[in-house]
């Protein structure tokens, strides 16, 4: 008598590569049409970024990423590129010259967020900040002979 051979060590094997092949696939979906939303919100921004503001713009970021449907790792992650985006909008050597004695110091843009009520509350805070710290970083990059002593903290 031949002893019988199992197949359910293989059915059970096989089922698990699909469902590993499955949401691989879903994931890679999820992440480009996420990678899209932002490219999307990116080119929106930069659009309205030419007649806003360096407080308009933060208000608009702060406005997208409550409706962001990108995943939400990718919209957290995704704040200073948005806010950059907005800032490439139009020329910010004035508002940058206005503001140049505070790039740098860790209280940029806490009054501001304050003001708008964002103290402190779970999420708006950080992406107020992070919004704040995109100031920083680009009005270095847009003058950077007036910054070369500036250093931005970490974190932003």
């Amino acid at each position: 008598m031949q002893p019988r051979k199992s197949t359910g060590l293989a059915v059970l094997l096989g089922g698990l590569v699909l469902c590993w092949v499955v949401m691989g696939v879903a994931g890679t979906s999820n992440y480009f049409d996420s990678e899209d939303h932002i490219g999307h919100t990116q080119k929106e921004l930069y659009d309205k970024g030419a007649t806003a503001t360096i407080p308009e713009c933060v208000d608009l970021v702060l406005e997208w990423h409550p409706e962001c449907t990108a995943l939400s790792g990718l919209c957290d992650a995704s704040v200073q590129r948005v806010m950059g985006a907005c800032l490439a909008g139009q020329d910010r050597v004035a508002e940058c010259t206005d503001i140049a004695q505070r790039i740098g110091d860790t209280e940029l843009g806490v009054a501001e967020c304050r003001a708008r009520g964002i103290e402190r509350r779970k999420g708006q805070d950080r992406e107020c900040s992070k919004s704040y710290g995109s100031v920083g970083h680009h009005c270095k990059a847009l003058l950077p002979d007036v910054f070369a002593d500036v250093k931005i903290p970490k974190g932003r």
